[in-house]
């Protein structure tokens, strides 16, 4: 993180501020008399009067860094943030991909043990690691696309490699998709993340729990 500071040390002190940088917090002890924040562009005025002491004699007591003020840029949205955000998803991902793959269970007859389940989740999450780590050398965009596509070639092959299924392998693959894709565009919002991603959730969880309704009263038809 950067700052800028100013020292009030002047009888009045007037600073006038403007920037197109809007992601910004006031530091200091003094707070501006005039503030305007927008998503184009910023801008603040302090008048500060007299701050320091009148008899010089106490000026050598007096520590100067109680009379500054200014701002401090954030980073909002850098890479550790996202990473940071990303991982709350983690059992969300796992969770609905485990419910995919039990659907798939009883549609397709497919026999899948606690271990393989485990190490779908572990690739899951290993995804993660994958992501902080090339995210310090090549950047957040490109380090999510490498480790997103290789988490779900790795899931989707495993995929075939237990069902040989067309259907089956595809599925995993929309739903991989669908879910990293989703991600990576929550990811990129800021004050409408949440909103966004509950409506999102929301939504796929309807889906699914109307699949799950239509996927029993087949079974009892068959039955």
């Amino acid at each position: 993180m950067q700052h800028l500071k100013f020292l009030a040390n002047a009888t009045n002190t007037k600073v006038n501020l403007s920037s197109d940088y809007h992601d910004l917090k006031y530091v200091g002890n003094y707070l501006p008399d005039q503030a305007d924040q927008n998503q184009e562009a910023t801008s603040s005025a302090w008048n500060i009067y007299q701050p320091l002491p009148i008899n010089t004699a106490k000026i050598d007591s007096v520590t100067l860094e109680n009379y500054t003020f200014g701002i401090e840029f954030l980073e909002l949205n850098d890479f550790y943030s996202k990473v940071d955000r990303s991982i709350k998803y983690a059992l969300l991902f796992i969770g609905l991909t485990f419910i995919v793959f039990y659907f798939l269970e009883n549609i397709k007859n497919l026999k899948i043990n606690l271990i393989q389940y485990a190490l779908i989740g572990f690739a899951i999450f290993l995804n993660y690691i994958l992501l902080l780590s090339f995210a310090e050398y090549v950047g957040f965009t490109l380090s999510y696309v490498i480790s997103s596509s290789a988490t779900i070639l790795l899931i989707v092959s495993f995929t075939w490699k237990i069902s040989k299924d067309k259907n089956s392998t595809s599925a995993i693959f929309g739903l991989l998709f669908l879910l990293y894709a989703l991600l990576y565009f929550l990811l990129e919002l800021k004050e409408t993340a949440l909103l966004v991603g509950s409506i999102s959730i929301f939504v796929i969880l309807a889906a699914l729990m109307q699949f799950s309704i239509k996927m029993t009263a087949s079974n009892k038809e068959n039955q």
